[in-house]
């Protein structure tokens, strides 16, 4: 059984989490967020965005600070995204920035 929280309502999912859509509680999607890095890699399905997402639903979703961190990036990314997925210079920039966070979780991963 997984043990997961919303990153939404921060309500615990014990139930089989990634068979999830929709929160049960709050019914917000489960398998979105990354706004800000899928707008910057210009789509949601690179390996880069997987492991930002695993580390949001491994860790991040796990501790209260994270829970709440998400749920104020879910409410705030979506223009700051719209806004970037526009500028080629932007995308770059935040796909610079994301090389640090990102080899970290890769480093990480290969440890285990």
């Amino acid at each position: 059984m997984s043990r997961k929280h919303c990153p939404h309502c921060g309500k615990r999912i014990d139930d089989d989490y990634e068979r999830f859509d929709y929160c049960p509680y709050c019914r917000k999607g489960l398998k979105s967020g990354c706004f800000i890095a899928t707008a910057a890699y210009g789509t949601p399905m690179t390996p880069e965005l997987d492991l930002l997402r695993a580390w949001r639903d491994a860790e991040l979703s796990s501790i209260y600070l994270g829970r709440e961190f998400i749920k104020l990036y879910y409410r705030l990314s979506p223009p700051v995204a719209r806004f970037i997925e526009k500028r080629d210079l932007l995308r770059k920039i935040v796909r610079t920035l994301l090389i640090v966070p990102i080899t970290i979780l890769k480093n990480r991963q290969k440890g285990d």
